[in-house]
């Protein structure tokens, strides 16, 4: 077989592949279209993180997008199923470009617009030692928020303030962005 032959096979096996992602994630759209939605301002998503978490919020939407906590718990296993097969790579995949997948995905597949990324420093409980990371900040339909973390096996936490322990972490928030 030729250099050209192995290049052409290439080609048509990343085009087969590209089109059974593309298929399975229009395929899951389709599924969750009857999902039920709010409809949030602007003003109703930052006053709610500003009176709970006190951070400085970033948005670029007007209007955002959400449904209940049970509905966002449903949200989160499919995206959770899909994101977590997905492994860490140091500065290749890591913890920014994993809270970005799921952000996209709840957009792409659910058209809820209301998981943000927060950016935070955690501690870790037994050693002492922290490093700044990024995770999902989900606002409900009820103005509650949520943690959503894929790096520390997926935990989900609600948030009532500023920081918050889950698993063998402290969280101390600093910036969400929408």
């Amino acid at each position: 077989m030729t250099n050209q032959e192995k290049i052409k096979i290439k080609r048509i096996a990343v085009s087969f592949n590209t089109a059974l992602v593309v298929m399975g994630l229009k395929g899951l759209q389709g599924s969750y279209s009857n999902l039920p939605v709010n409809v949030k301002s602007y003003g109703e998503l930052t006053s709610a993180i500003k009176r709970i978490m006190n951070v400085p919020v970033g948005m670029k939407d007007v209007s955002y997008f959400t449904t209940s906590f049970e509905n966002w718990q449903e949200v989160l296993d499919v995206i959770y199923n899909i994101a977590h097969r997905f492994k860490w790579k140091k500065e290749r995949y890591d913890c920014e470009d994993r809270a970005t997948t799921i952000k996209d995905l709840s957009s792409l597949i659910f058209g809820l617009n209301t998981c943000g990324i927060v950016y935070c420093e955690i501690t870790n409980i037994q050693t002492g030692k922290r490093f700044r990371h990024y995770a999902n900040l989900i606002v409900d339909d009820k103005g509650n928020l949520l943690l959503f973390d894929i790096d520390n096996a997926g935990v989900r936490k609600k948030i009532t303030g500023q920081t918050l322990t889950a698993r063998l972490w402290h969280y101390r928030f600093i910036k969400a962005i929408f």
